[in-house]
């Protein structure tokens, strides 16, 4: 079953070294969020302790992940993050992720920009759909 929410506050930001993109049900005291982050530079070593991913939170540290995003999918107000195997596993959900946006939200375009951009980086498709 997917895990699906309602984005009722989303956020974005690049500060020069990390890009971040964050969703969740509540601005202040969010009970379901999903948070990815991606590195603006790799090193050697996140390289070899394959930290060289988008990395992928699912309410807390303990359910976490980098990479295993399949595709990013964008269809009228829904956001579906398909997942492999091994990234359902580590984030404790079966199937993809499914968010509900509040299209009217000025933080919206600024954020699928963002991550249409982190996608873009790993080949990962990204797909506005109508």
């Amino acid at each position: 079953m997917a895990y699906s929410f309602c984005a009722n506050f989303v956020f974005s930001s690049d500060d020069g070294d990390i890009t971040m993109v964050a969703f969740s049900n509540d601005e202040f005291e969010p009970s379901q969020f999903v948070m990815l982050q991606q590195s603006n530079k790799y090193d050697d070593q996140d390289k070899k302790m394959g930290m060289d991913k988008i990395y992928i939170q699912v309410e807390d540290q303990s359910r976490s992940h980098y990479g295993g995003i399949t595709k990013i999918v964008m269809m009228e107000s829904l956001l579906v993050i398909g997942l492999e195997e091994s990234a359902q596993a580590r984030l404790q959900i079966e199937g993809s992720i499914e968010i509900t946006m509040n299209t009217r939200q000025l933080e919206f375009s600024a954020a699928l920009s963002q991550l249409e951009r982190m996608a873009q980086k790993e080949n990962v498709p990204f797909v506005k759909s109508a």
